[in-house]
């Protein structure tokens, strides 16, 4: 799954907050409720349930928010390597041809 980098959120991103946090949330809440025989029927007994799970999606989504591409909380997106090709003039074309070298920051 591509994930969005740090300070960003992508639609995939959002529709697994939702479907993982709001969906888990609100079964916990209605399992919770039907394993004490009782099923919910008004808005009252139904709407602790949908705070709650609209409570969850809202923190997972935040953490995606604050989580780097490479899953790391808070931290900034690693760098990519620099590479620098360093091509000799004419006159020395003989001796070197090209020196490639790699820099990775810390």
């Amino acid at each position: 799954m591509q994930k969005a980098k740090l300070f960003s959120l992508n639609w995939r991103d959002a529709l697994h907050s939702v479907v993982v946090a709001f969906g888990s949330a609100f079964i916990v809440s209605l399992t919770e409720l039907l394993s004490n025989g009782h099923i919910p029927a008004s808005w009252v007994e139904i709407k602790p349930i949908l705070v709650t799970s609209a409570s969850a999606t809202v923190a997972y989504i935040g953490k995606n928010f604050f989580t780097n591409s490479a899953g790391n909380l808070g931290q900034s997106e690693a760098k990519a390597p620099t590479t620098i090709t360093v091509s000799q003039p004419e006159s020395n074309k003989d001796l070197v041809t090209e020196t490639t070298t790699t820099l990775t920051p810390k």
